[in-house]
């Protein structure tokens, strides 16, 4: 289970991340006493959805986070998303997919 605001941020509504940090060298960056800011953040943002009797985690999209606040691209980019999943009857299909 994920937890809020550890594992889970509230982006802008309906959206949310899951976060992550990770870095290279675990050890390193402990024997150096490295700080978040150190880590490399990413981010899933998605939706929730409940559709044709299923409760749906609709990730939009990933992302390695440079700032600290929400950048307007992400917000586009998965409103975009969310609106072509809910225009194609909840099937992500790509032309070259077979």
């Amino acid at each position: 289970m994920l937890t809020s605001p550890e594992e889970i941020n509230y982006e802008q509504d309906p959206f949310l991340a899951i976060k992550f940090a990770y870095c290279e060298d675990w050890a390193a960056f402990n024997a150096r006493k490295g700080s978040v800011k150190d880590l490399t953040h990413l981010r899933a943002y998605f939706w929730d959805e409940s559709k044709n009797n299923e409760q749906l985690m609709c990730i939009t999209h990933f992302k390695i986070k440079t700032k600290a606040k929400l950048d307007p691209q992400d917000t586009r980019t998965s409103k975009t998303e969310k609106e072509y999943f809910l225009n194609t009857d909840c099937f992500y299909c790509d032309e070259n997919w077979s």
